[in-house]
Order: C-alpha cells, then sequence, then structure tokens
C-alpha cells in the first residue's frame, strides 16, 4: 500500500491544479470538460478506487461530476449554451430545484348516483274488464359533480438564493360520480281462459333510465415565479492566495397546474319485467327440482322430483292492450315434470360408517336428474336403469383423509441400491392409484446441488401390500458418489393419489437423511 503514496502526492497536485484551470478559466466547453474528467478518472479512480484521501481531489471529482453529469454527458449539454450562459454557468439548469410553497389539496369527488326503484310484481286474472298496470322501473339519480382542487398556498418565493426553485403544484380536480343504475321493470303473472281477454289489459314495465354522469372539476393554479433568472457571484481565496470568483445563474419554474378530473360514466338501464302466462284457474303446483339425501335413508327411494315447464315464446305486445311498454318475449306454463332417482349401496364397506354424509339430486332445465356426491368422499359409482328408473349404484368408497395417509418410512441402501420406503397408514392402495415425484440432493457450504429431480418411473417403484419401495440410487448420476455411506441428503417426495375421478396430492417436504453406513 506504501508504494502508492507517492502516485497519490502527485494525483493530489494534478487535481488540485485541474481544480483552479477549471474554477478560473471560464472556458467550459464540453470537450475540455471531458479532458479533465479522464485525467481525474486515470490519476485517482483507477489507480486505487477504494483510497480517494485527499479533500482536493475528492472536491473537484465531486464539483465534476455535478457539471458533467446532469441530464447527460457534458460534451452533449454544455456545447449548446450560448456563450453568456457558457460564461456565467457552463451548464443548463436542473428541472426542478427546491420547492416554495405548498401544494394545492385535490378537490372532492361526486358521489354516485342513487340506483333507481325496481317496479312491482303483479299476478292478475285477465277475466275481460279492463285493466292497466303501472309496473315500470325508476330512473337513477344523477352523479355528483366533483370538486375544484384547491390552488398552491404560501406562494412566496424565496428572494435571490443559492439554489434552483420551482413552484408547488396545484390540488387536482375532483371526479364526477357515476349515474345511478335504472331500476328493473316489474314482473307480471297473467291468468286468462281466453287469448281475447289478454287485449283488455294494458301493461307498462319499461326499466328505468340510467342516471346522467357527474362533471368533472378542474384543478387548482400552482405556484407561479416572481423572479425566473437570477445571478449571484461567489468569491473566495484559493490556497495561492489568489481572490476567485464565480457567478452562478439560477432558474424558478412555475408549479404545474392540477389536472382536470375525471368524468362520472352514466348508469345503466334497467331491464324489461318477466310476462308469464297460465290458461285455466288452476294455481300453479309447487315445485321441488332438489333434494338432499342423507345415506343413512337412501334405502327409501327411489325418490320424486318436480320441475315445472314454461315454454318459451315471442309476440306479448300482439297479446296485450295497445300502448303496453313490455318486452316482446314472454314464457307460458305448460306442465308439471316429474323425476325419479333412486341410489344403491353395493360397496363392500358398511353405509353405516358414513350415515351422516348426503347425496344432492336436482332435477335441471332439461329435466335430467344430476346427482352430486358428498365432498371428501369418493365413492365409485355407475348408473343403470332398474325398472325403468334411472339408479346410481355405489360399488367402493374411500374417504379423503384414507387417501392423505401416507408416511415417509426410512432410507435404506447406499449408491445404486439407495431407496426410500413410504408407508399407506390406512390400507387403501389396493384401490387407490398412486405415482411419485422426488427431489433428491445435497447440501454443500453455500450451494444445494439437485442430483435428481421428476417423476419416479412405475418399474422403480415397488409396492408389497401398502408399502411403497422408490429405488431412487438408479435415478442418480454418479451414485456411487453422490450416494455413498453416511452422505447427508435432503429429499422432497410428492404421492400423487386418485380414485374414481378424484385427486389429491401427498408431500413430505425438505426431509434431511442419511444414507445409511456400512
Amino acid at each position: 500500500m506504501s508504494g502508492h503514496l507517492g502516485d497519490w502526492s502527485h494525483a493530489d497536485s494534478e487535481a488540485e491544479g485541474l481544480g483552479r484551470e477549471l474554477r478560473v478559466s471560464g472556458q467550459y466547453s464540453g470537450r475540455r470538460l471531458c479532458t479533465i474528467a479522464r485525467k481525474l478518472t486515470r490519476n485517482l479512480c483507477l489507480k486505487e478506487k477504494d483510497m480517494i484521501r485527499t479533500l482536493t481531489a475528492f472536491r473537484t471529482l465531486t464539483a465534476l461530476a455535478v457539471l458533467t453529469c446532469l441530464g447527460g454527458s457534458a460534451e452533449s449539454r454544455a456545447d449548446d449554451l450560448t456563450p453568456e450562459a457558457a460564461k456565467d454557468h457552463g451548464s443548463v439548469p436542473p428541472p426542478y430545484g427546491y420547492q416554495f410553497g405548498s401544494t394545492g389539496s385535490s378537490g372532492w369527488d361526486g358521489p354516485s348516483g342513487a340506483p333507481g326503484a325496481d317496479g312491482a310484481d303483479a299476478e292478475i286474472l285477465a277475466d275481460g274488464s279492463w285493466k292497466s298496470l303501472q309496473l315500470s322501473g325508476g330512473d337513477g339519480g344523477p352523479g355528483g359533480h366533483g370538486s375544484i382542487g384547491s390552488h398552491a398556498y404560501g406562494c412566496s418565493q424565496p428572494w435571490n438564493p443559492s439554489y434552483n426553485l420551482h413552484g408547488a403544484d396545484g390540488g387536482v380536480g375532483g371526479d364526477g360520480g357515476n349515474g345511478g343504475r335504472g331500476g328493473d321493470g316489474g314482473s307480471v303473472f297473467v291468468r286468462y281462459d281466453d287469448p281475447s281477454q289478454l287485449r283488455q289489459v294494458q301493461i307498462f314495465s319499461r326499466p328505468g333510465r340510467g342516471g346522467y354522469p357527474g362533471q368533472a372539476a378542474h384543478g387548482g393554479q400552482g405556484c407561479r415565479c416572481a423572479v425566473r433568472v437570477w445571478n449571484k457571484t461567489h468569491c473566495h481565496t484559493d490556497s495561492h492566495g489568489h481572490q476567485v470568483c464565480n457567478t452562478h445563474t439560477y432558474y424558478c419554474e412555475d408549479g404545474r397546474d392540477g389536472r382536470y378530473g375525471y368524468p362520472g360514466s352514466p348508469g345503466g338501464s334497467g331491464s324489461y319485467g318477466r310476462i308469464s302466462l297460465a290458461r285455466g284457474q288452476e294455481p300453479i303446483p309447487q315445485e321441488r327440482p332438489v333434494l338432499s339425501i342423507p345415506l343413512a335413508r337412501i334405502a327409501e327411494g327411489p325418490f320424486t322430483l318436480t320441475r315445472n315447464r314454461w315454454v318459451p315464446r315471442s309476440g306479448a305486445l300482439a297479446l296485450f292492450a295497445p300502448g303496453s311498454d313490455i318486452r316482446d318475449e314472454y314464457q307460458e306454463f305448460d306442465r308439471q315434470v316429474q323425476a325419479q332417482y333412486a341410489i344403491e349401496w353395493r360397496a363392500p364397506r358398511p353405509i353405516e360408517e358414513f350415515a351422516d354424509r348426503s347425496v344432492r339430486l336436482e332435477l335441471g332445465p332439461d329435466f335430467r336428474v344430476r346427482p352430486t356426491l358428498p365432498e371428501n368422499l369418493w365413492l365409485q359409482t355407475s348408473e343403470i336403469a332398474a325398472s325403468g328408473v334411472p339408479t346410481l349404484v355405489v360399488t367402493n368408497v374411500v374417504t379423503e383423509a384414507e387417501a392423505q395417509r401416507l408416511a415417509f418410512t426410512k432410507a435404506q441402501g447406499t449408491r445404486d441400491e439407495f431407496s426410500v420406503v413410504v408407508t399407506d397408514l390406512a390400507g387403501v392402495s389396493d384401490l387407490v392409484a398412486t405415482e411419485f415425484r422426488v427431489k433428491l440432493g445435497n447440501q454443500t457450504l453455500f450451494w444445494f446441488h439437485t442430483r435428481f429431480e421428476g417423476a419416479v418411473p412405475e418399474s422403480l417403484v415397488v409396492r408389497d401390500g401398502n408399502t411403497f419401495t422408490l429405488r431412487l440410487g438408479q435415478l442418480v448420476e454418479n451414485a456411487k458418489r453422490h450416494l455413498r455411506p453416511g452422505r447427508n441428503l435432503k429429499l422432497s417426495i410428492e404421492a400423487v393419489r386418485t380414485f374414481a375421478g378424484n385427486r389429491l396430492v401427498w408431500r413430505d417436504q425438505d426431509r434431511k437423511v442419511e444414507v445409511e453406513k456400512e
């Protein structure tokens, strides 16, 4: 280290001379600045990057970095200045300096308009007498207007400071509120005996209109500069007793006006009410399209589900009195559909183990019954038709908790014969299919080295009843070295278990194992 001290003394002297040239020459061309920068970098930074030990060299280098790096290279900026600006300052002003004044507050956003009220629903009998129904939805309310952002305040510009200034910004204008959604028209259910009776019924079930959006507001005004450019001269005595003066030019930039707020969105219109018709005076039968059947009660089947059939049609405007404001589509009651469904238990395990679980049956719009099996209970099923009744037959069952009960047992063997053993504690492996993925490696002082990662081929998984032996030594390259006796390993195992369309993943992560010693 001491061998460089002479070099550093020479660098100090040269840096001081270059700094004096920089201060007194008044020639701030980009080319000259770059030349000085190269000399300082060569003499100071490249010789001893971590030992800038003299105050003079540090000051010069810092000042030069400010001049040359501000907004780009000195060569691209300083050469663009006018001769007057180059003489006074030597660089262009930065975009911002110190802020004066305080930023204005943002305006309040306008509230959203209230939604329109939905029209009332009605049920009537068309008997030939005149009837007029007012079921239209209400209009949505207008959105509120945003409020104006406040002006910046405290905008008194400091007098003749030795730094650049910029004014505080004005507050952002408030956003307009969204218009409220229009209400839906009311639905109507009409009974009739003769279609001509419908001509004496006038219905107004139009949707409400959406509300108008609120208007956005202007932003506040930013602080303005009273004086935009000023010069200041600073003098000092250098180390040789010479009076050195520098004139600097400073700038003020106006604060920005707050942006205009965003206008609200118009509210959406509501929907027309639904028109339903039924011929005759009989009440519509109550439907029961969904049943929940406990497994303890499946022997009581078959179970009956019902659903009403409605036929969609068009031409409602021609059926009702002129002037009606309704949608043209309507639905008419046809009949009630019944469907039966049974469940039969043929699984070897007694149903009493699962008596508290339920099967959900639903008669869909297509009039087909669909069963939903209990959660966390894996049922192997098939559907048959017994005496013309669809029947769900349960032939086997495994709980999800049982499928999850795997456990790492041990690691055994060395080198090519290294293997790990996983045990099925629930004993359901005759039913549940199992596939394995592993990640095996060893940790050195700084790094974890993966020796194998991926799926274990079925040929290397030996199942003996409910015990799985994974022959991992066959998968590790150079197993004689990496799986030698006493070697510490890190092992992660994933087992994908599937049965009757169900699937889960069992994991044993980051287990530390040791290759057995000989």
